[in-house]
């Protein structure tokens, strides 16, 4: 298993707002999503994600194929 990550955003103090690539290679089939994305930098040690991924390219067999893809998160670092 692969994964690459692209995050292109505007700031605006604590909040990012942009576009998410995202891109997963695993043994017979593999995906690239392309979607909004905003992250919230709550503190200094913790922030918040959220956002959806369209497939822009797909090679997987028909029954694992995507329509799309939300992801919601909170980092907490230490």
């Amino acid at each position: 298993l692969v994964n690459a990550d692209s995050f292109v955003a505007y700031k605006w103090n604590t909040l990012a707002v942009g576009a998410d690539l995202n891109q997963w290679y695993t043994s017979g089939s593999s995906v690239a999503f392309l979607g909004p994305k905003a992250v919230w930098q709550v503190s200094n040690s913790v922030s918040a994600n959220a956002g959806v991924g369209f497939p822009v390219w797909q090679d997987a067999p028909q029954y694992e194929k995507n329509s799309c893809v939300v992801g919601l998160g909170v980092s907490i670092g230490f």
